[in-house]
């Protein structure tokens, strides 16, 4: 599990740092402050290269000017030199990527730097994406005497969603894993989501040649295909997928409140702590509902152990607007903002 981050010089911060992770790490404040940045720092520290879909996991890139539209605003605009940094770890790790902007022979030397930054780091990865003219390098060092986490596995449900196929090739994949794996699925869905849920079969429907995740509902005869149960059953039934067929350490979701009804929410996040217990996932997760907040402070509270849930909210610096803060909290300040009416989006 992350126990901190440190943005450097990455996109929006110059620099920020979240230093009380849990693991629940709900990201919320105004438009345009970096909450999704922090979502997509995480994915390029740990996936980098292997996942060539990075700009488009929350936004919206033309891929044909990915580097104009994404890849060279990495580095902070008001940087002294063209390198960006992410460093983060936990109880037996730290792990640090950089990302150098090279458009000249003296952009390229800045990649080979090792020793400009406090500390011992250890060179163990590095990677090139080519961008046309220019690109950017990403390399990661580990500090030295620490366990490189190189097993980490962070898994983002796009803002975009998945293919339907996609889905339901994940469905299809859990029972071999866990076996227990559908029931339980089955279970927090029909809990949370769709209370006439009965089961849920990956088919080739007659008449069809794709194999989808096929639901059947009290009170109907013929199964109906998932997409057919509206935004929350998908969204929810996706994610639930992700968490049991990939087995995340890390999932990375960007508002995490659409398509769920504000009354289902607490019923939502009791599904969600359990599964995300039970499987040992560390969350990160954006939203602009105080309403998705709360309830998820509220079924934390009824959670035997300790309070697992930081709360952070960006927002840009009072005496200078080109700064981005983050202020942390967790139960008692959000106990208080409920009491009190405030709005800690």
């Amino acid at each position: 599990m992350l126990d901190y981050i440190h943005f450097e010089n990455y996109r929006g911060f110059s620099n920020l740092k979240l230093e009380n992770l849990k693991p629940i790490n709900i990201i919320v404040g105004p438009n345009n402050v970096g909450k999704t940045a922090v979502l997509e720092g995480l994915a390029i520290s740990f996936t980098g290269a292997k996942n060539e879909h990075i700009a488009q996991l929350f936004r919206k890139s033309p891929r044909q000017e990915e580097k104009s539209a994404y890849w060279d605003w990495l580095v902070h605009r008001e940087a002294t030199e063209s390198i960006a940094s992410i460093q983060c770890g936990g109880k037996t790790f730290d792990v640090r990527s950089e990302m150098v902007e090279i458009k000249s022979p003296e952009h390229q030397a800045l990649s080979k730097k090792k020793d400009s930054y406090t500390g011992r780091w250890e060179k163990s990865s590095g990677f090139t994406i080519s961008l046309g003219e220019g690109w950017v390098s990403l390399r990661k060092l580990f500090r030295d005497g620490t366990l490189p986490p190189l097993s980490t596995n962070v898994v983002a449900r796009p803002s975009n969603g998945a293919e339907p196929e996609s889905v339901s090739k994940l469905y299809n994949q859990i029972a071999p894993l866990n076996p227990d794996g559908e029931d339980e699925i089955q279970g927090f869905l029909k809990n949370s989501i769709e209370p006439r849920l009965k089961r849920i079969r990956y088919a080739l429907a007659k008449d069809t040649k794709t194999h989808l995740a096929y639901v059947q509902l009290e009170g109907l005869q013929e199964m109906i295909p998932f997409t057919q149960l509206g935004q929350a059953f998908s969204s929810t039934f996706h994610l639930y997928c992700l968490l049991y067929a990939e087995r995340p350490d890390i999932l990375l979701i960007d508002e995490i409140e659409n398509g769920i009804y504000f009354e289902g929410l607490d019923d939502y996040w009791k599904g969600l702590h359990a599964a995300l217990a039970a499987k040992g996932t560390q969350l990160f997760a954006t939203t602009h509902s105080f309403e998705c907040m709360k309830a998820a402070h509220e079924e934390a509270k009824k959670l035997d152990g300790e309070y697992p849930i930081n709360f952070i909210r960006l927002q840009r610096d009072p005496d200078d607007s080109s700064k981005i803060i983050a202020t942390e909290f967790g139960e008692e300040a959000m106990d208080g903002a409920i009491q009190q009416g405030w709005d800690m989006r």
